[in-house]
């Protein structure tokens, strides 16, 4: 049932950013059809998400499901700002990692990690998948952020701009984004804190010690931003910093653990 689930999730993950691309690249106008197959193919992945993360019965996260998890929200919370916001372009990049990561359940091995019946270490969990999840959608803003300013500054690649919100908007989210999922991440390490209890025999410091320098980094952005104003390529470089330890300390550690280490 997973193998049916997750394929036919990335087939219309597939027709889905294939409609979108014709639309983003050409005139072609199918939006009830995108909304429809996006729709799809976001039930789909819930599916999914729901299959592989239960082991008999209990929560459990693997490398492979902790990233059908992660592009999971990130596609769903994607697809809602674009709603809003008409930004194709980060609907466009959601559908491409949900694909890839769903078609990692196929190549590595559907390693599950011990099954959690701490209903606070659970929560701990949730929390983290949802900082992660905003502040993953933050960062692919700031990158998009980026190219934007630079394209801007050489005049290039104007055609593209009316898949973007305007620039401005675009960095006012990022920041909206930032301060949502560093409070979400700030919850996240004081539940971890609580409710895990022996770091060193669950081989936790170092995604510990990397969440929590990418903790201080965020809040340095955040102070700068609310009492300084700050804002341009130095924050929003800082804030690609700052993610690229968080991801590395929750999926590095669970790769090495899980697949290296077996």
């Amino acid at each position: 049932m997973d193998t049916l689930i997750i394929t036919l999730s990335i087939l219309f993950y597939a027709a889905s950013l294939f409609l979108l691309l014709n639309k983003m690249l050409s005139s072609y106008k199918a939006a009830k059809a995108f909304n429809i197959t996006s729709v799809i193919a976001l039930l789909l992945h819930s599916a999914a998400v729901y299959q592989i993360t239960l082991d008999n019965g209990q929560f459990s996260l693997g490398l492979t499901s902790a990233l059908v998890v992660t592009s999971c929200t990130v596609s769903i919370l994607s697809f809602f700002i674009h709603l809003k916001d008409r930004f194709k372009a980060l609907v466009a990049i959601a559908w491409a990692w949900s694909i890839v990561t769903l078609g990692l359940y196929f190549v590595l091995p559907p390693l599950h990690a011990a099954g959690h019946t701490n209903y606070l270490l659970a929560t701990h969990i949730i929390l983290s998948i949802g900082a992660y999840t905003v502040i993953a959608v933050a960062t692919l803003e700031a990158l998009f952020t980026l190219i934007l300013d630079q394209m801007l500054k050489r005049r290039k690649g104007i055609v593209f701009f009316s898949h973007f919100p305007p620039l401005q908007s675009l960095e006012s989210h990022f920041f909206l984004m930032l301060y949502f999922g560093q409070f979400l991440l700030t919850i996240s390490l004081i539940s971890g804190f609580v409710a895990v209890e022996d770091f060193f025999a669950q081989h936790l410091v170092h995604k510990s010690v990397l969440s929590l320098v990418s903790w201080g980094i965020f809040s340095v952005l955040i102070l700068g931003r609310t009492f300084a104003k700050w804002r341009g390529p130095v924050v929003l470089k800082w804030s690609l910093v700052a993610f690229t330890l968080t991801f590395i300390g929750y999926f590095g550690s669970k790769f090495v653990l899980q697949i290296v280490l077996g």
